[in-house]
């Protein structure tokens, strides 16, 4: 069980010692999710005929 853990807990360790390392990443996968939403909202906006919001 400890073998299966260990790793885990390597990781954890390796990114609560740099949070701003953490928040760089989550700032950077937040900002891709939102250009793929973006695009994927589009297509469905021009899929129904909605009109988009400004």
């Amino acid at each position: 069980m400890v073998g299966l853990v260990s790793p885990i807990q390597e990781a954890y360790k390796e990114l609560a010692s740099d949070p701003d390392r953490v928040a760089d990443v989550l700032r950077t996968g937040a900002l891709r999710a939102d250009k793929v939403a973006s695009a994927t909202l589009e297509r469905a906006y021009d899929a129904i005929g909605m009109y988009r919001r400004t």
